[in-house]
């Protein structure tokens, strides 16, 4: 052996590999004693060449690491390892250990028998000592992690996860395994993607974003990273740190909206606000209180002096004594003028209260500044509205009172103490629903609402009670009290029609007698089908052929006489109008079913399409029955050689419109205008009464009727009406 050593230490190649190289080397022998070694292995070990080739590598190593390298030199020793590499740790001659790479090849003969190991020894004392401290840091790092509320993470320069600490589940719903090898920017919020992507961070920033939530929602975190730099100054990694600030966000968003709400509602009210600082004579203002005074902030400094110099001189010596009372304690409000365009003078109210420090002194006072001018002005013209319509009240012959918004009497002229027999003085404060019936108190009421509302409505025909009992029927005319755009309450012109009415009843009486007259042809005809029928069944019953079905068909029969005659008894009884809550499908089949008659005379259909199966509106069903009969009738008359007549009932928004369609002659266009005036008909023996009262009686429940026709095509006749439900 040693002469194989000699030869080759002896090669020159060799042997300034060996004793020059940088990296420790030895020559091992089987026991595990050094033969040879180089100076880089002595200054790593800190012993001489002579006492390094005296001991075995198993002296100078650290006995916990002894085992392991045994076991790999006996293995490669005995041909299982081809070579083996170990991090050691050496025992240097002053005490200290010193970590190392080891790496050791076999030597062997040319007959495979070993030789010896040859040892390559590189120091890695420092690297290891910055492991431990590493690991050291790491594991109190990971300490902290585990523990801290707020998200830690390592990533990549590309943003990627390698780790995430457990707060992850708490801040955002994850796992850290769920995160881990994503990238950060996949779960911010899309709108934060295109900003945060374009940011310049420094070594170390901050920034907020949007995360999204396992649950779909998106939490805000404040983001700190710190960029940890390698040996060439590019970026290894990215340690972040993310708090939720979500509360602090909403509380900002908040706070901004409330202000923004703020700015709203003064620019809407046209109320600014402002503060005096006492002691800096500095007064802040609100960017309303600008906008009212004309001014940039850039224009108006905020000194009580230039305050002054914008009040009109005729207010400005009261402005300044409401200061002094102020700065003494007493009450800051007043309306002074501001200039404005065109000559003209902005009035402004002015409140305010003051502030004072702990010993009570006044340090500032803070209040508000609002622009009134719409008001007074509106003030003024109201007072010269109220003045022109006191001289109409007075001077007009029906009866005026004007009503709050409440519905409560303000005033009334002469026509109305008259018509109420109520005094001025005590109409005053009384309700107008205390004078309605109770047959039109819903309605009133109900209208008197829709008119408040900006809906305007048309005269209205209602029955009055007045002081002494009597009934009155009036006419009511409502017209709005207008201020600053708002509808605070009304003036109701009231005409007595009590007379005119019962001209008009006595109208719709004949009319409603006449009808009667000429459905009786008809209607005898139509009893005379069941009469038949009748004595036919009791001639069977007299001879004896009795059976229980003949019984059915006599009630059956006994029923429809008993209907019709009902029917025509109603519409030729006087009586006394009743406005009540009736289905107005159901009075127009009762309208159909006694028209049956006269129209299959006639040749006659009478069609029917109802929208809605019961259409409740209130009235007089005794007259609303008149109308369609009437308007039935005519066009049953019209259409000599038969046909169809069409009803198309259509519930609408508040109202409901039936259709009486017919396909006669037509009316001329020119003739139109002229339907429903009295003692005009395009019949021969016509009146023109029964459309004139049929107008009149829709009026009188606030309807309206409309006409449409073309000649040789056919009439419709419209008839629109006020519905309940």
């Amino acid at each position: 052996m040693e002469d194989n050593k000699a030869v080759l230490l002896g090669d020159e190649l060799f042997y300034s590999a060996f004793h020059y190289s940088a990296m420790g080397m030895a020559l091992v022998a089987l026991d595990g004693r050094s033969i040879a070694v180089n100076d880089a292995l002595c200054s790593v070990l800190g012993y001489t060449r002579q006492e390094l080739t005296r001991v075995t590598f198993q002296q100078i190593t650290y006995s916990q690491d002894i085992d392991q390298e045994t076991e790999l030199f006996e293995r490669l020793v005995a041909g299982q390892l081809p070579s083996y590499q170990m991090e050691k740790r050496y025992l240097h001659k002053s005490g200290q250990l010193v970590w190392v790479l080891l790496s050791a090849s076999i030597v062997r003969s040319k007959d495979g028998e070993p030789l010896y190991v040859v040892s390559q020894i590189q120091d890695i004392t420092g690297r290891k000592v910055m492991e431990q401290e590493l690991r050291s840091v790491q594991h109190q790092y990971e300490l902290l992690a585990e523990n801290a509320v707020d998200i830690i993470t390592f990533s990549s320069p590309d943003g990627t996860f390698q780790f995430i600490s457990p707060a992850s589940r708490t801040l955002l719903g994850y796992m850290p395994e769920e995160m881990l090898g994503k990238q950060a920017i996949c779960f911010f919020h899309p709108d934060d993607k295109e900003t945060i992507s374009q940011l310049q961070l420094a070594d170390t920033d901050t920034f907020d974003c949007r995360v999204k939530h396992k649950e779909g929602h998106y939490v805000w975190i404040e983001t700190t990273i710190r960029m940890i730099r390698d040996e060439h100054g590019e970026t290894a990694k990215l340690i972040g740190i993310g708090r939720d600030i979500t509360r602090r966000k909403d509380m900002e968003n908040d706070l901004r909206r409330s202000q923004e709400r703020l700015r709203e509602a003064q620019r809407i009210s046209k109320i600014g606000s402002w503060e005096w600082d006492v002691s800096r004579d500095y007064i802040k203002w609100s960017e309303e209180s600008f906008r009212i005074f004309g001014k940039g902030p850039g224009e108006f400094l905020g000194k009580l002096e230039e305050y002054y110099q914008f009040i009109h001189p005729g207010d400005r010596g009261m402005v300044e004594a409401a200061v002094t009372k102020a700065l003494n304690g007493e009450e800051y409000d007043y309306v002074c003028r501001l200039p404005a365009k065109d000559d003209q003078w902005k009035y402004i109210h002015v409140r305010g209260a003051q502030q004072r420090n702990a010993e009570g002194v006044i340090v500032g006072i803070n209040g508000t500044v609002q622009d009134i001018t719409d008001r007074i002005l509106q003030e003024q013209k109201l007072e010269e509205t109220i003045e022109r319509y006191t001289s109409l009240k007075k001077y007009n012959p029906d009866a005026v009172v004007s009503l709050t918004h409440l519905g409560e009497i303000i005033s009334g002229n002469a026509a109305a103490e008259t018509l109420s027999g109520y005094k001025a003085e005590e109409l005053k404060g009384m309700h107008f629903t205390d004078f309605i019936t109770d047959p039109y108190l819903e309605l009133t009421q109900e209208r008197f609402k829709q008119f408040l509302s900006g809906n305007l409505i048309e005269e209205t025909h209602i029955v009055l009670r007045n002081k002494h009992g009597q009934l009155l029927d009036v006419v009511a005319t409502p017209a709005p009290i207008v201020i600053k755009g708002n509808i605070v309450g009304c003036y109701l012109i009231i005409k007595d029609i009590t007379e005119q009415r019962k001209k008009d009843e006595l109208l719709i009486r004949s009319e409603k007698q006449s009808i009667a007259g000429q459905l009786a042809a008809a209607i005898a005809h139509e009893i005379r089908n069941p009469l038949t029928a009748i004595k036919g069944f009791f001639q069977l019953m007299r001879s004896g052929s009795i059976k229980d079905a003949y019984f059915n068909i006599l009630d059956e029969e006994f029923i429809r006489i008993e209907m019709i005659l009902g029917e025509l008894m109603v519409l030729a009884k006087p009586q006394d109008m009743k406005m009540e809550s009736k289905d107005l499908v159901r009075t127009l089949q009762s309208v159909t079913l006694l028209l049956e008659s006269q129209a299959n005379m006639n040749n006659v259909t009478i069609r029917h399409c109802f929208e809605a199966e019961e259409i409740l509106i209130r009235c007089d069903e005794n007259q609303i029955k008149q109308v369609f009969i009437n308007m039935l009738k005519n066009a049953i008359e019209v259409m000599p050689k038969g046909g169809a007549v069409e009803i198309l009932v259509k519930p609408e928004d508040g109202f409901v419109t039936v259709s009486i369609t017919d396909h006669g002659c037509g009316i001329p266009r020119e003739l139109l205008d002229r339907i429903g005036q009295p003692f005009y008909s395009t019949k021969e023996k016509g009146t023109g009464l029964g459309l004139m009262v049929s107008y009149r009686i829709i009026e009188n429940h606030g309807g309206s009727v409309t006409i449409r026709s073309v000649v040789d095509e056919g009439t419709t006749f419209e008839v629109k009406l006020p519905r309940l439900n």
